[in-house]
Protein backbone atom coordinates (compact mmCIF):
# COMPACT_ATOMS: atom_id res chain seq x y z
CA UNK A 1 0.00 0.00 0.00
CA UNK A 2 0.91 3.56 -0.34
CA UNK A 3 1.03 4.45 3.34
CA UNK A 4 2.65 8.19 3.21
CA UNK A 5 3.53 10.79 0.59
CA UNK A 6 5.45 13.64 0.81
CA UNK A 7 4.48 16.10 -2.09
CA UNK A 8 6.99 19.28 -3.22
CA UNK A 9 4.59 22.04 -4.93
CA UNK A 10 6.81 24.92 -6.49
CA UNK A 11 5.15 28.51 -6.43
CA UNK A 12 4.46 30.07 -9.78
CA UNK A 13 6.89 32.25 -11.25
CA UNK A 14 5.33 35.81 -10.75
CA UNK A 15 5.74 35.15 -6.91
CA UNK A 16 9.95 34.06 -6.94
CA UNK A 17 12.62 36.38 -7.68
CA UNK A 18 14.97 34.18 -8.87
CA UNK A 19 18.54 33.43 -8.33
CA UNK A 20 21.62 31.97 -9.97
CA UNK A 21 19.53 29.67 -12.19
CA UNK A 22 16.24 29.10 -12.92
CA UNK A 23 15.89 26.24 -10.32
CA UNK A 24 16.39 28.79 -7.51
CA UNK A 25 15.09 31.84 -5.91
CA UNK A 26 13.00 33.31 -3.00
CA UNK A 27 9.89 34.60 -2.12
CA UNK A 28 8.72 37.24 -0.22
CA UNK A 29 6.40 35.43 2.62
CA UNK A 30 4.11 39.04 2.80
CA UNK A 31 2.65 37.37 -0.40
CA UNK A 32 1.12 34.37 2.56
CA UNK A 33 -0.21 37.60 4.38
CA UNK A 34 -3.41 37.11 2.29
CA UNK A 35 -3.64 33.45 2.10
CA UNK A 36 -4.65 30.58 4.54
CA UNK A 37 -1.69 30.17 5.89
CA UNK A 38 -0.43 31.04 9.34
CA UNK A 39 2.26 33.44 9.11
CA UNK A 40 4.62 33.22 12.51
CA UNK A 41 7.23 35.78 13.53
CA UNK A 42 10.62 34.47 14.48
CA UNK A 43 11.72 37.69 15.85
CA UNK A 44 9.42 40.50 17.80
CA UNK A 45 10.96 43.60 18.82
CA UNK A 46 9.43 47.09 20.14
CA UNK A 47 10.34 49.79 18.51
CA UNK A 48 11.50 53.81 19.71
CA UNK A 49 7.62 54.37 19.67
CA UNK A 50 6.62 51.37 21.99
CA UNK A 51 4.74 49.73 18.84
CA UNK A 52 5.71 45.82 18.14
CA UNK A 53 7.89 44.69 15.22
CA UNK A 54 7.44 41.11 13.95
CA UNK A 55 10.27 40.22 11.86
CA UNK A 56 11.66 37.09 10.27
CA UNK A 57 8.14 35.96 8.53
CA UNK A 58 7.72 32.28 8.05
CA UNK A 59 5.19 29.64 7.86
CA UNK A 60 5.25 26.97 10.02
CA UNK A 61 4.23 23.33 9.64
CA UNK A 62 0.23 23.07 10.61
CA UNK A 63 -2.27 20.58 9.90
CA UNK A 64 -5.52 21.20 7.16
CA UNK A 65 -8.43 18.81 8.71
CA UNK A 66 -10.01 16.25 7.03
CA UNK A 67 -12.73 13.94 8.11
CA UNK A 68 -10.93 11.80 10.48
CA UNK A 69 -7.16 12.75 9.60
CA UNK A 70 -4.90 15.35 8.93
CA UNK A 71 -2.87 16.73 6.03
CA UNK A 72 0.28 18.68 7.17
CA UNK A 73 1.50 21.53 5.39
CA UNK A 74 3.98 24.34 5.13
CA UNK A 75 6.01 26.80 2.61
CA UNK A 76 9.09 26.75 2.18
CA UNK A 77 9.98 30.47 0.91
CA UNK A 78 13.99 30.76 1.17
CA UNK A 79 14.37 27.02 0.35
CA UNK A 80 18.70 25.81 0.18
CA UNK A 81 19.37 25.80 -3.94
CA UNK A 82 15.81 25.37 -4.43
CA UNK A 83 12.73 26.94 -6.01
CA UNK A 84 10.55 27.98 -3.02
CA UNK A 85 7.55 25.35 -2.89
CA UNK A 86 4.67 24.19 -0.55
CA UNK A 87 5.14 20.74 1.10
CA UNK A 88 2.18 18.58 2.27
CA UNK A 89 2.36 15.68 3.69
CA UNK A 90 0.26 12.85 4.49
CA UNK A 91 -1.11 9.51 4.98
CA UNK A 92 -3.47 8.54 2.39
CA UNK A 93 -5.45 5.65 3.84
CA UNK A 94 -5.81 7.73 6.90
CA UNK A 95 -7.60 10.26 4.86
CA UNK A 96 -9.69 8.13 2.59
CA UNK A 97 -10.15 5.38 5.07
CA UNK A 98 -9.71 6.59 8.72
CA UNK A 99 -6.91 4.54 9.38
CA UNK A 100 -3.88 2.83 7.61
CA UNK A 101 -3.97 -0.59 9.03
CA UNK A 102 -4.05 -1.40 5.23
CA UNK A 103 -4.82 0.35 2.45
CA UNK A 104 -4.67 1.08 -1.56
CA UNK A 105 -2.04 1.31 -4.07
CA UNK A 106 -3.56 3.34 -6.14
CA UNK A 107 -1.35 6.35 -6.66
CA UNK A 108 -3.66 9.01 -8.91
CA UNK A 109 -6.34 8.44 -6.20
CA UNK A 110 -3.81 9.32 -3.21
CA UNK A 111 -2.53 12.07 -5.11
CA UNK A 112 -6.15 13.47 -5.93
CA UNK A 113 -7.16 13.41 -2.15
CA UNK A 114 -4.20 15.35 -0.94
CA UNK A 115 -4.43 17.75 -3.57
CA UNK A 116 -8.34 18.13 -3.54
CA UNK A 117 -7.53 18.79 0.65
CA UNK A 118 -5.21 21.64 -0.04
CA UNK A 119 -7.48 23.35 -2.85
CA UNK A 120 -10.13 23.30 -0.98
CA UNK A 121 -9.18 24.14 2.31
CA UNK A 122 -6.30 26.72 1.19
CA UNK A 123 -7.76 28.09 -1.86
CA UNK A 124 -5.86 31.43 -1.89
CA UNK A 125 -2.35 29.62 -0.88
CA UNK A 126 -3.27 26.94 -3.62
CA UNK A 127 -3.62 29.03 -6.77
CA UNK A 128 -0.33 30.69 -6.26
CA UNK A 129 1.38 27.26 -6.95
CA UNK A 130 2.36 25.35 -10.00
CA UNK A 131 0.67 22.16 -9.18
CA UNK A 132 1.56 20.60 -12.70
CA UNK A 133 5.07 20.98 -11.76
CA UNK A 134 5.01 19.14 -8.26
CA UNK A 135 6.88 16.09 -7.51
CA UNK A 136 7.06 13.73 -5.19
CA UNK A 137 10.25 13.87 -2.28
CA UNK A 138 9.26 10.44 -0.62
CA UNK A 139 7.16 7.55 -0.44
CA UNK A 140 6.08 5.19 2.15
CA UNK A 141 5.74 1.87 0.32
CA UNK A 142 4.41 -0.36 3.59
CA UNK A 143 3.27 -4.17 3.01
CA UNK A 144 2.74 -6.84 5.98
CA UNK A 145 3.29 -10.24 7.42
CA UNK A 146 0.65 -11.64 9.30
CA UNK A 147 2.59 -14.07 12.28
CA UNK A 148 0.35 -16.86 13.93
CA UNK A 149 -0.04 -14.81 17.36
CA UNK A 150 1.22 -11.76 18.68
CA UNK A 151 3.35 -13.58 20.36
CA UNK A 152 5.48 -15.06 17.59
CA UNK A 153 5.45 -11.21 16.34
CA UNK A 154 7.03 -9.98 19.54
CA UNK A 155 9.32 -12.55 19.08
CA UNK A 156 10.09 -11.47 15.59
CA UNK A 157 11.42 -8.04 16.41
CA UNK A 158 13.35 -8.84 19.02
CA UNK A 159 15.16 -11.23 16.47
CA UNK A 160 15.25 -8.52 14.14
CA UNK A 161 17.35 -6.60 16.08
CA UNK A 162 20.43 -7.70 15.31
CA UNK A 163 20.13 -8.81 11.85
CA UNK A 164 22.58 -7.82 9.18
CA UNK A 165 23.23 -7.91 5.59
CA UNK A 166 25.04 -6.32 3.00
CA UNK A 167 24.99 -2.50 3.31
CA UNK A 168 21.46 -2.96 6.17
CA UNK A 169 21.90 -3.33 9.48
CA UNK A 170 19.48 -2.99 12.27
CA UNK A 171 20.66 0.57 14.07
CA UNK A 172 17.53 1.96 16.05
CA UNK A 173 15.55 -0.66 18.33
CA UNK A 174 12.54 -0.15 20.57
CA UNK A 175 10.32 -2.37 22.12
CA UNK A 176 7.84 -3.21 18.95
CA UNK A 177 9.88 -1.72 15.95
CA UNK A 178 13.51 -1.66 14.50
CA UNK A 179 14.97 0.50 11.83
CA UNK A 180 17.77 -0.03 9.29
CA UNK A 181 19.69 2.22 7.87
CA UNK A 182 20.87 5.81 8.79
CA UNK A 183 18.49 8.53 10.27
CA UNK A 184 19.02 11.24 7.99
CA UNK A 185 19.45 8.85 4.58
CA UNK A 186 18.61 10.58 1.49
CA UNK A 187 18.10 7.31 -0.27
CA UNK A 188 15.85 5.09 1.84
CA UNK A 189 15.03 3.53 5.59
CA UNK A 190 13.84 0.89 6.45
CA UNK A 191 10.77 0.04 9.35
CA UNK A 192 9.93 -2.99 10.69
CA UNK A 193 6.36 -2.64 13.66
CA UNK A 194 4.52 -4.26 14.76
CA UNK A 195 1.01 -2.39 14.17
CA UNK A 196 -0.74 -4.00 16.88
CA UNK A 197 0.91 -1.47 19.38
CA UNK A 198 1.02 1.02 17.19
CA UNK A 199 -2.65 1.16 16.37
CA UNK A 200 -3.30 1.42 20.03
CA UNK A 201 -0.99 3.99 20.77
CA UNK A 202 -3.10 5.81 18.09
CA UNK A 203 -6.23 5.09 19.73
CA UNK A 204 -5.26 6.42 23.12
CA UNK A 205 -3.58 9.91 21.42
CA UNK A 206 -6.99 10.30 19.84
CA UNK A 207 -9.11 9.76 22.78
CA UNK A 208 -6.37 12.11 24.63
CA UNK A 209 -7.44 15.34 22.49
CA UNK A 210 -11.22 14.06 22.41
CA UNK A 211 -12.57 16.23 24.97
CA UNK A 212 -15.40 17.98 22.84
CA UNK A 213 -16.07 14.62 20.97
CA UNK A 214 -15.10 15.85 17.54
CA UNK A 215 -12.44 12.71 17.16
CA UNK A 216 -15.23 9.94 18.04
CA UNK A 217 -15.29 8.83 14.42
CA UNK A 218 -11.79 8.26 13.53
CA UNK A 219 -12.04 6.48 17.21
CA UNK A 220 -14.81 4.28 16.53
CA UNK A 221 -13.17 3.57 13.36
CA UNK A 222 -9.44 2.40 14.63
CA UNK A 223 -11.40 0.61 17.98
CA UNK A 224 -13.44 -1.43 15.85
CA UNK A 225 -12.96 -5.02 16.57
CA UNK A 226 -12.39 -6.34 13.62
CA UNK A 227 -9.84 -3.49 12.79
CA UNK A 228 -7.92 -4.25 16.06
CA UNK A 229 -8.36 -8.14 15.97
CA UNK A 230 -6.33 -7.73 12.08
CA UNK A 231 -3.62 -6.31 13.41
CA UNK A 232 -3.00 -9.07 16.10
CA UNK A 233 0.36 -10.64 14.68
CA UNK A 234 0.51 -8.22 12.14
CA UNK A 235 4.26 -7.61 11.25
CA UNK A 236 4.73 -4.12 8.96
CA UNK A 237 8.07 -3.79 6.74
CA UNK A 238 7.66 -0.07 5.92
CA UNK A 239 10.23 1.42 3.43
CA UNK A 240 10.38 4.88 3.44
CA UNK A 241 11.71 5.90 -0.62
CA UNK A 242 13.08 9.45 -0.71
CA UNK A 243 13.38 11.32 -4.58
CA UNK A 244 17.27 10.49 -4.77
CA UNK A 245 16.56 6.66 -4.56
CA UNK A 246 14.45 7.04 -7.71
CA UNK A 247 16.28 8.94 -9.47
CA UNK A 248 18.85 6.56 -9.25
CA UNK A 249 17.13 3.95 -10.95
CA UNK A 250 15.95 6.23 -13.04
CA UNK A 251 12.39 6.39 -12.11
CA UNK A 252 10.76 9.60 -12.55
CA UNK A 253 9.56 11.85 -9.34
CA UNK A 254 7.68 14.26 -11.18
CA UNK A 255 3.98 13.59 -9.95
CA UNK A 256 2.49 13.37 -13.14
CA UNK A 257 5.26 11.72 -14.38
CA UNK A 258 5.62 9.15 -11.57
CA UNK A 259 1.72 8.09 -12.04
CA UNK A 260 2.59 7.20 -15.53
CA UNK A 261 5.59 5.49 -15.62
CA UNK A 262 3.75 3.20 -12.41
CA UNK A 263 1.21 2.90 -15.10
CA UNK A 264 3.50 1.33 -17.58
CA UNK A 265 5.22 -0.93 -15.41
CA UNK A 266 2.09 -2.36 -14.52
CA UNK A 267 0.78 -3.22 -17.90
CA UNK A 268 4.77 -4.10 -19.08
CA UNK A 269 5.15 -6.51 -15.77
CA UNK A 270 1.86 -7.03 -14.34
CA UNK A 271 3.22 -5.93 -11.33
CA UNK A 272 2.73 -3.12 -9.60
CA UNK A 273 5.40 -0.59 -9.28
CA UNK A 274 4.89 0.02 -5.31
CA UNK A 275 5.44 -3.89 -4.42
CA UNK A 276 8.75 -3.87 -6.58
CA UNK A 277 10.02 -0.89 -4.96
CA UNK A 278 9.23 -2.43 -1.50
CA UNK A 279 10.56 -5.27 -2.77
CA UNK A 280 14.07 -3.63 -3.72
CA UNK A 281 14.42 -1.54 -0.60
CA UNK A 282 14.34 -4.69 1.32
CA UNK A 283 15.80 -7.06 -0.96
CA UNK A 284 18.93 -7.16 1.58
CA UNK A 285 16.93 -7.68 4.69
CA UNK A 286 14.90 -10.46 3.21
CA UNK A 287 18.00 -12.22 1.64
CA UNK A 288 19.18 -12.63 5.69
CA UNK A 289 16.33 -15.21 5.92
CA UNK A 290 17.06 -17.29 3.21
CA UNK A 291 17.51 -21.03 3.57
CA UNK A 292 15.36 -20.56 7.16
CA UNK A 293 13.65 -23.34 8.36
CA UNK A 294 12.42 -25.03 11.60
CA UNK A 295 15.85 -26.56 12.59
CA UNK A 296 17.20 -29.37 15.59
CA UNK A 297 20.02 -26.91 17.06
CA UNK A 298 21.33 -29.53 19.36
CA UNK A 299 25.39 -30.17 18.83
CA UNK A 300 24.78 -33.60 17.10
CA UNK A 301 22.73 -32.33 14.31
CA UNK A 302 24.37 -29.33 13.33
CA UNK A 303 28.12 -31.44 13.30
CA UNK A 304 25.97 -33.76 11.14
CA UNK A 305 24.57 -31.16 8.58
CA UNK A 306 28.85 -29.92 8.92
CA UNK A 307 30.14 -33.41 8.26
CA UNK A 308 27.50 -34.33 5.66
CA UNK A 309 28.50 -31.15 3.41
CA UNK A 310 31.99 -30.59 4.31
CA UNK A 311 33.76 -34.14 4.62
CA UNK A 312 35.64 -35.96 1.85
CA UNK A 313 37.01 -39.72 1.39
CA UNK A 314 40.53 -39.76 2.03
CA UNK A 315 43.14 -42.15 -0.22
CA UNK A 316 42.54 -45.03 2.85
CA UNK A 317 38.97 -44.72 2.27
CA UNK A 318 38.39 -43.37 5.61
CA UNK A 319 36.63 -39.87 5.65
CA UNK A 320 38.43 -36.25 6.19
CA UNK A 321 36.14 -34.17 8.66
CA UNK A 322 38.80 -31.41 9.52
CA UNK A 323 37.07 -29.08 7.39
CA UNK A 324 33.49 -29.58 9.26
CA UNK A 325 35.54 -30.08 12.78
CA UNK A 326 36.57 -26.26 12.24
CA UNK A 327 33.73 -24.98 11.54
CA UNK A 328 31.62 -26.67 13.75
CA UNK A 329 33.79 -25.30 16.62
CA UNK A 330 33.27 -22.17 15.49
CA UNK A 331 29.65 -22.74 15.40
CA UNK A 332 30.55 -23.56 19.04
CA UNK A 333 32.17 -20.20 19.55
CA UNK A 334 29.26 -18.04 18.16
CA UNK A 335 26.53 -19.73 20.37
CA UNK A 336 28.84 -19.21 23.72
CA UNK A 337 30.10 -15.53 22.45
CA UNK A 338 27.90 -14.50 20.16
CA UNK A 339 28.01 -13.57 16.43
CA UNK A 340 28.98 -10.18 17.00
CA UNK A 341 32.09 -11.20 19.34
CA UNK A 342 33.30 -13.31 17.06
CA UNK A 343 33.24 -10.57 14.71
CA UNK A 344 35.42 -8.78 16.09
CA UNK A 345 37.89 -10.89 17.35
CA UNK A 346 38.39 -13.67 14.48
CA UNK A 347 40.60 -12.14 11.15
CA UNK A 348 37.89 -11.53 8.52
CA UNK A 349 39.23 -13.59 5.94
CA UNK A 350 38.57 -16.56 8.60
CA UNK A 351 35.37 -15.15 9.61
CA UNK A 352 33.60 -15.01 6.23
CA UNK A 353 35.20 -18.62 5.36
CA UNK A 354 33.67 -20.20 8.33
CA UNK A 355 30.14 -18.29 7.76
CA UNK A 356 30.62 -19.83 4.12
CA UNK A 357 30.66 -23.00 5.62
CA UNK A 358 28.10 -22.94 7.87
CA UNK A 359 25.45 -21.55 5.45
CA UNK A 360 26.28 -24.19 3.10
CA UNK A 361 25.57 -26.57 5.80
CA UNK A 362 22.04 -24.93 5.61
CA UNK A 363 22.22 -23.04 8.79
CA UNK A 364 20.77 -19.25 7.86
CA UNK A 365 22.66 -16.14 8.46
CA UNK A 366 19.67 -14.54 10.71
CA UNK A 367 19.70 -17.98 12.88
CA UNK A 368 23.90 -17.35 13.40
CA UNK A 369 23.59 -13.50 14.12
CA UNK A 370 21.00 -14.87 16.88
CA UNK A 371 22.20 -18.06 18.00
CA UNK A 372 23.36 -16.87 21.62
CA UNK A 373 19.78 -15.94 22.37
CA UNK A 374 18.13 -18.73 20.22
CA UNK A 375 15.35 -20.33 22.10
CA UNK A 376 13.28 -23.70 20.82
CA UNK A 377 10.38 -21.94 20.64
CA UNK A 378 11.99 -18.90 18.45
CA UNK A 379 13.19 -20.78 15.86
CA UNK A 380 10.27 -21.60 13.72
CA UNK A 381 9.90 -17.56 13.11
CA UNK A 382 12.10 -17.61 10.05
CA UNK A 383 9.83 -19.80 8.25
CA UNK A 384 6.92 -18.21 9.08
CA UNK A 385 7.64 -14.58 8.17
CA UNK A 386 6.75 -14.94 4.35
CA UNK A 387 5.69 -11.74 2.35
CA UNK A 388 2.69 -12.70 0.68
CA UNK A 389 2.43 -9.01 -1.76
CA UNK A 390 -1.32 -10.63 -2.52
CA UNK A 391 -2.46 -10.86 0.76
CA UNK A 392 -2.66 -7.57 2.40
CA UNK A 393 -5.92 -6.80 2.99
CA UNK A 394 -8.93 -8.41 4.46
CA UNK A 395 -11.50 -10.56 3.11
CA UNK A 396 -14.21 -7.57 3.22
CA UNK A 397 -12.14 -4.78 2.23
CA UNK A 398 -13.21 -2.56 -0.49
CA UNK A 399 -11.26 0.23 -2.36
CA UNK A 400 -12.18 3.57 -0.99
CA UNK A 401 -13.59 6.64 -1.97
CA UNK A 402 -13.06 10.23 -1.67
CA UNK A 403 -13.42 11.74 1.74
CA UNK A 404 -13.63 15.09 0.22
CA UNK A 405 -16.89 15.79 0.54
CA UNK A 406 -17.77 14.71 3.93
CA UNK A 407 -17.39 16.92 6.82
CA UNK A 408 -14.12 17.79 8.39
CA UNK A 409 -12.68 17.95 11.58
CA UNK A 410 -12.12 21.27 13.04
CA UNK A 411 -8.55 20.80 14.02
CA UNK A 412 -5.88 18.11 13.67
CA UNK A 413 -2.93 18.61 15.56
Amino acid sequence: MIDSLVIHIPFADQYVVNGNNEDTGIMDVAHLLNTEATVAGRTVNRSSDGSIIVEDLYHPYESIPSWASGMAVKSFTRPMNAWPYVEIKASPAKLLLGHNVYGTEDYKKCVAEMLGLLAISFPSLNSMLDVAASHISSLDVTYSVKAESQQIADQFIKYCASLRSGQTKSREQYPTTVYFGKRDSRHKRLKVYLKHYELKNYISELKKKNADGEYDEAIAINSSEELVDYTRGLIRFEATIRKRWLTERAIPSGLVQLGKYANQFQEEHGKSLWKQLHEEAFKDVFKTFEGGQVMDYSDDHVLARLKATHSKPRNNGSMNHSVALRAFRFYRSIASEGYDEIHATTPSSTFYRQIGHLKEAGIPLANLQNLHKIKSNVVPVIQLIKMDYEKQHPATYQEPASGLNRPKLSLVS
